[in-house]
């Protein structure tokens, strides 16, 4: 998990999670971590059920990257 510097504002910073390795392709088991941990960080940073997971790449091709973002 990390702060991404290019969506966040001085008012919000937006949470992403981050495949360790250069990949867009995952396992199973990579994906169920991943969503794990972005339900989990969701929930204590937005409230529950109040954020929505975006799993498109804009700008970061070499790794694979969600972010969290309040909805």
């Amino acid at each position: 998990m990390a702060d991404c510097k290019t969506c966040s504002t001085n008012e919000q910073s937006i949470p992403m999670g981050v495949v360790r390795r250069h990949t867009q392709r995952i396992t199973e088991s990579e994906r169920g971590k991943l969503m794990a941990v972005l339900m989990d960080v969701g929930a204590e940073v937005f409230g529950e059920k109040n954020f929505e997971i975006d799993k498109r790449q804009k700008k970061i091709l070499t790794h694979l990257h969600w972010h969290l973002r309040k909805g």
